[in-house]
C-alpha cells in the first residue's frame, strides 16, 4: 500500500458484502442482523421446505439457489483507491477453481464506490459470480431441478447510506440478488444507532421478498443495547422477531448457530433473545 492505493490478495470480503455489514446497525453479527448476505440461499431453503409441505406442492424452485461469494471470495485480487477527499472505491477479481466435470465455478468480479467523510457515508456496489448454482434436490417427492450454464450465475447490487447526527446515526440499505433468469430477491433495511451514556441502542427493521412468488418473504424487527465496561469489554443484549409470509419459514439465526429445529412454521413467526 502507498500513495497509489492498496492491493490485497487471497481470501477476502467482497465489495458487495461491505454495504450489507457497514450499513447494518448489528454489523451482520448476532440475531439482529438483517440477513441480507446470501439472500438467494435463504430463500432456497424456504422453497425446499415449502415444496415438501405446501398445497399444492411446488414443482419448480421458486428461487434458484446460489450463495457464491455472498461474503468472501477465494483467490482474489483487490485494488483500493487512495484517500481522495472522501471518495472511496474497491475493485475485486476472484478466480474460480475446477470442479467435477471440469467446469470452473465461482469466478467473481465486483466493485464498490462511494463517499465517506465527516458525518456522511454512502456507497453503491455491484458484482457477479459465475457458476454458483445447485444440483437437483428431491424433497418429499418434489424435484427441484439442477441449474446449469448461465442460470447458475449470481448478480448482486446494493446501496447503503448513513448520517451521523451525533445523538443518532440513522442508516439504510437496499439489496438485490438474482440467479440466472430466475426471479430477484430484494431486501431493504432501515435502522440506526443511538449513543446512551457509556453504551448505545441499536435498532433495525428489514424486509426480504421474492419477485418470483409474493408468498415468499419475511420481515424482521431487531432491537439491542451494548454497554461498554471498558475499551475492551462490553455487555450486550439483542431481541429479534421475524414474521413470515405464507410460504416462508425463516427463523432467527446467529450466523448458522441455531437450535436443531431452527425452521419456523410456514407463514409463522420466530423470535429470539441473546446476551453476552
Amino acid at each position: 500500500m502507498g500513495g497509489f492505493g492498496e492491493i490485497r490478495m487471497g481470501r477476502d470480503y467482497t465489495p458487495t458484502f461491505w454495504n450489507t455489514t457497514v450499513y447494518d446497525p448489528f454489523g451482520t453479527n448476532g440475531i439482529g442482523q438483517a440477513r441480507t448476505p446470501g439472500m438467494t440461499g435463504t430463500m432456497w431453503n424456504v422453497a425446499v421446505n415449502a415444496g415438501a409441505t405446501a398445497t399444492p406442492k411446488l414443482t419448480v424452485p421458486a428461487v434458484p439457489f446460489a450463495t457464491g461469494q455472498a461474503v468472501r471470495a477465494n483467490n482474489s485480487v483487490s485494488y483500493f483507491l487512495p484517500n481522495l477527499g472522501g471518495v472511496t472505491g474497491q475493485v475485486m477479481m476472484a478466480f474460480g477453481e475446477n470442479v467435477s466435470g471440469g467446469a470452473k465455478t465461482n469466478n467473481y468480479l465486483g466493485a464498490r464506490f462511494g463517499y465517506a467523510a465527516g458525518p456522511v457515508s454512502t456507497h453503491l456496489s455491484f458484482g457477479k459470480t459465475k457458476g454458483g448454482g445447485s444440483a437437483a434436490i428431491n424433497v418429499g417427492g418434489v424435484v427441484l431441478p439442477a441449474l446449469s450454464g448461465s442460470d447458475t450465475d449470481v448478480k448482486y447490487l446494493n446501496f447503503g447510506a448513513s448520517f451521523d447526527a451525533g445523538f443518532i446515526k440513522p442508516m439504510m440499505q437496499i439489496d438485490e440478488e438474482k440467479v440466472g433468469s430466475g426471479g430477484k430477491i430484494r431486501g431493504i433495511l432501515l435502522g440506526g444507532v443511538a449513543p446512551v451514556g457509556s453504551g448505545e441502542v441499536r435498532f433495525a427493521y428489514s424486509k426480504v421478498k421474492s419477485t418470483a412468488n409474493s408468498d415468499l418473504g419475511f420481515s424482521q424487527l431487531s432491537a439491542g443495547y451494548v454497554h461498554n465496561l471498558s475499551k475492551r469489554t462490553a455487555v450486550y443484549a439483542t431481541y429479534a422477531h421475524i414474521s413470515n409470509k405464507a410460504l416462508s419459514n425463516v427463523a432467527v439465526s446467529n450466523n448458522g448457530l441455531s437450535p436443531a429445529n431452527w425452521s419456523a412454521k410456514l407463514g409463522g413467526n420466530s423470535s429470539g433473545l441473546e446476551m453476552g
